[in-house]
């Protein structure tokens, strides 16, 4: 995860921490420091120029790492205007993805902010009347070991990241080491030594009555601004278009209304099995329209069989989420010449932003099991270790969908984008910061079923639907297609992946193990070596062998065990 680092304490000495971010042919570093006040650095994308930006001056110091969509706040200019008018209050105005660090030196305070989705992570550690933070934590960890700090185990972390594939909450697996949730405004005040977190966006605001047809209005005019706005970005820079392509109706659904609106020309790429839904439905799609597209067949998953796992698919996010869903993202865009593109479109997040997936009733604290990344662990007894777990459950009591945005999509579904942040920045119209908050006032009967998600299609972009759905195997064009016929085929999936067979999946993990004996070999190999090293307390090493060696459906378990053991040992030498 490319981005900044800094550092306030008495007595601070130059140190090139910029050398332990993850570095590629196209990152950049640069650092300001000023001896026994402060040390601030960045390592970052060399895209984006005019989006980024990191300037020092008798009165602040300010980084803004990430893509502004803002119309009025473009640069260093504005933002100070805007902070000296309203405060740390103005980043409220920012339309982007996007962290932040300013220092004002005349307050003697510093500001550290994530968005709404906290895109670009930002952890810290607090210490001896001072403050460390990065935006990876190998980073924070570099500075710790510099500065002889002492480091704990947190088994809280330790355990999530092995059952469930992510963290939760603030944590990582050092006790002294905390994640800047999404939406928060970390401020240190240096002279009274003072260290507070305020949210400044809040998920689920109150539910509003609302028509289905003035809600297909807002959408339209709010997805299609959005697809604007972020399409545009590739003309800001004079560059061409990259999107990816599948048979799934989110990245297809950014793809095809760009396309109408003008944005043209286009590559597309998509990965998976050569004879998945999505690879084949996407070269349909393209041939169609004309696309420049380039497919990347992970056939047998070959590509889990790389000796250095580490380096090549968990060390851009420092082991915080599970890596076998990162990896093939990894994998594939590494495959491609990125130096004509500013940003990659995706699809992220667009079931849950527009459909009701996950919007049933239904008590969090009861579906523990079946919360992670990992689908359903099968050590319920080790689950129960994570101490903070209940009561973190707890508190959304029946709002499922409010725990998949709070704790899920930065700490998991974001890590991977963050798995290739340092190549390119992945962008989506469901990222959006207005769209979110207005679905969320949105009553289930709006959401139930994708209702909203087909009827605004169908009555504003209906040749989407003439696309088929990999789903279903069929073009969607009938509420009843694109309801229920779905959930008939995602449980013969599921029945077949939990047997090993082919389910036309883009990546049928299981298949591939099943198949292919040196992925197991070198996954073996992996955790065998990785906990031999390791100097954690026998009862986790235990814990751990336990949860590698009980099998759940696509053998994430064994995925998310490597991981864990690898970040640990990064951390703890």
């Amino acid at each position: 995860m490319a981005g900044f680092y800094g550092i306030i304490k008495e007595k601070v000495s130059e140190n090139n921490y910029y050398n332990f971010f993850t570095k590629e042919k196209n990152t950049q570093y640069n650092f300001i420091e000023v001896k026994n006040k402060y040390l601030f650095g960045r390592h970052v994308l060399t895209k984006l120029s005019s989006d980024r930006f990191f300037e020092d001056s008798d009165a602040y110091t300010i980084c803004f790492e990430g893509v502004n969509y803002s119309k009025k706040l473009k640069n260093t200019k504005d933002f100070i205007s805007a902070y000296e008018k309203q405060g740390i209050n103005f980043i409220k105005e920012i339309d982007g993805l996007f962290s932040i660090l300013i220092y004002d030196k005349k307050l003697e305070k510093i500001f550290l902010v994530t968005d709404h989705l906290a895109s670009k992570s930002i952890y810290y550690t607090v210490f001896e009347n001072s403050i460390a933070f990065a935006s990876e934590v190998k980073v924070v960890n570099e500075i710790m070991n510099n500065l002889k700090l002492s480091k704990t185990l947190d088994t809280d972390g330790v355990y999530l990241l092995s059952l469930y594939g992510t963290l939760q909450s603030n944590l990582t697996i050092v006790k002294e080491i905390k994640r800047l949730e999404q939406g928060r405004i970390l401020s240190f005040d240096i002279k009274n030594n003072k260290v507070s977190i305020e949210k400044w966006y809040s998920y689920a605001p109150k539910i509003k009555k609302t028509k289905l047809n003035d809600a297909i209005e807002a959408i339209d005019a709010l997805m299609v601004s959005n697809i604007i706005n972020e399409w545009n970005k590739d003309l800001e820079y004079k560059n061409e278009h990259l999107t990816s392509s599948s048979g799934g109706m989110d990245a297809k659904t950014n793809l095809l209304i760009a396309h109408k609106l003008g944005f043209t020309p286009i590559s597309t790429v998509t990965f998976g099995n050569s004879d998945s839904l999505d690879v084949k439905i996407a070269e349909e799609i393209s041939k169609k329209y004309n696309f420049n597209h380039v497919s990347i067949y992970l056939d047998n998953g070959k590509y889990l069989e790389e000796k250095d796992l580490y380096n090549i698919y968990m060390k851009a996010i420092d082991g915080q989420s599970l890596f076998n869903g990162a990896a093939h993202l990894n994998y594939s865009t590494r495959k491609l010449d990125l130096s004509n593109y500013s940003v990659y479109h995706s699809g992220q997040i667009g079931d849950l932003v527009l459909s009701s997936a996950i919007i049933k009733t239904e008590n969090v604290l009861a579906k523990k099991q079946t919360l992670g990344y990992t689908g359903e662990t099968s050590s319920a007894k080790i689950l129960n270790k994570v101490t903070i777990l209940d009561s973190l459950l707890e508190k959304y009591d029946d709002n499922l969908k409010l725990y998949y945005y709070e704790e899920k999509i930065s700490s998991g579904t974001l890590m991977g984008d963050r798995s290739i942040s340092n190549l390119i920045d992945i962008v989506s119209p469901f990222y959006n910061k207005d769209l979110i908050s207005y679905t969320q006032t949105l009553p289930n009967y709006i959401l139930n079923n994708g209702n909203l998600y087909f009827h605004w299609l169908k009555k504003k972009h209906p040749y989407v639907l003439e696309e088929k759905w990999e789903r279903i195997n069929m073009k969607p064009n009938a509420y009843y297609k694109f309801a229920h016929l779905k959930k008939v085929t995602k449980a013969i999936d599921l029945l077949k992946s939990k047997l090993g067979m082919s389910t036309k999946n883009m990546n049928p993990l299981a298949l591939w193990i099943n198949e292919n004996e040196n992925i197991l070999k070198n996954l073996n190999h992996h955790f065998n070596t990785q906990l031999e090293i390791s100097s954690i307390d026998i009862t986790v090493k235990k814990d751990l062998n336990e949860i590698y060696n009980n099998n759940i459906p696509n053998y994430t378990n064994k995925f998310s065990v490597i991981n864990t053991l690898y970040a640990i040992n990064k951390i703890f030498k």
